[in-house]
């Protein structure tokens, strides 16, 4: 780790040291932290389509669900003509999907509650 934290105070211009940190906290289970690193790299490359991967996974992982799926947006689009293998797609859209699943399920919840709480406010008042 204290390799990875030199990169980044050393060269902080540097992309790939905080690429590697934000790996590094998220692997010892520090997501803030990675979060952190990963928003430093992303102002050095906003279309690294990796870094994009990254956040939106861990927005995901945070239950900031809305945010996760521009980032895995951005992924996608980003992606390099080079890299733009079918296999590498697939894995960033399904990603998107099963976020957008959950989004859309929050949703469908949050909604109800509402409803419900409607029908309650609505019977006191009669």
């Amino acid at each position: 780790m204290s390799y990875v934290r030199s990169n980044t105070e050393n060269f902080p211009d540097a992309f790939p040291g905080w690429t590697w940190l934000g790996l590094e906290l998220k692997n010892r289970g520090k997501r803030y932290g990675a979060l952190e690193a990963w928003q430093q790299g992303i102002h050095l490359r906003p279309q690294d389509f990796r870094i994009n991967f990254n956040i939106g996974i861990l927005l995901a992982e945070l239950g900031l669900l809305k945010d996760s799926i521009k980032f895995l947006e951005h992924a996608e689009q980003s992606a390099l003509p080079e890299t733009k293998e079918e296999e590498l797609l697939k894995h960033i859209r399904d990603k998107k999907n099963q976020v957008q699943k959950i989004l859309d399920s929050v949703e469908i919840a949050r909604h109800n509650a509402i409803l419900e709480e409607a029908k309650k406010i609505k019977a006191i008042q009669k």
